[in-house]
C-alpha cells in the first residue's frame, strides 16, 4: 500500500490532494499477475477510482517475457478512461530490466494510444 499527499502549487493551485493505492501480487510457475486499486482526490477537488491488472508471462528467469495490462479509471464527474496495454520485459541483468509496450483505449470518448519504455534499475542496500 502506498499513499501519497499533493501539496498546493508554488505557482498555481492551492489546493491540496491525495492517493493512496495498493497492489495485490500473486507469482506462479510461469507468469504473475498483479491487481492494482487506487482512490485520489485532486486538487480541483474531483474524485478519481483506479482498477487495473497486470499479467507477466514467463518465468523470472527467462531473459524476455511479455506483459499485459488491462485498466479503468473514472472519476465524480463522470469522465473515464479504459485502455489495454501488451509489451516486454527485457531482464539485461539481475539489476536492470528494460521494458516496452504499447497502450490503446478512449479516454473521455478520445482515442488514447501510448507507446510506452522504461527500466527499472535495483540494487541491494548492504549493512
Amino acid at each position: 500500500m502506498e499513499c501519497g499527499v499533493l501539496l498546493p502549487e508554488y505557482h498555481g493551485n492551492t489546493n491540496t490532494g491525495g492517493v493512496c493505492s495498493g497492489i495485490v501480487s500473486q507469482k506462479f510457475d510461469f507468469s504473475a499477475v498483479h491487481l492494482n486499486g487506487a482512490l485520489s482526490r485532486t486538487r480541483e477537488r474531483t474524485n478519481n477510482r483506479f482498477l487495473g491488472v497486470i499479467v507477466e508471462g514467463g518465468s523470472e528467469e527467462s531473459p524476455v517475457r511479455p506483459v499485459m495490462e488491462l485498466l479503468a479509471e473514472r472519476d465524480n464527474n463522470g469522465a473515464h478512461t479504459q485502455s489495454a496495454l501488451v509489451g516486454m520485459l527485457w531482464k539485461q541483468s539481475e539489476d536492470l530490466v528494460f521494458d516496452l509496450a504499447l497502450r490503446h483505449g478512449r479516454s473521455d470518448g478520445l482515442a488514447l494510444n501510448q507507446v510506452k519504455f522504461g527500466l527499472t534499475w535495483s540494487y541491494a542496500m548492504r549493512r
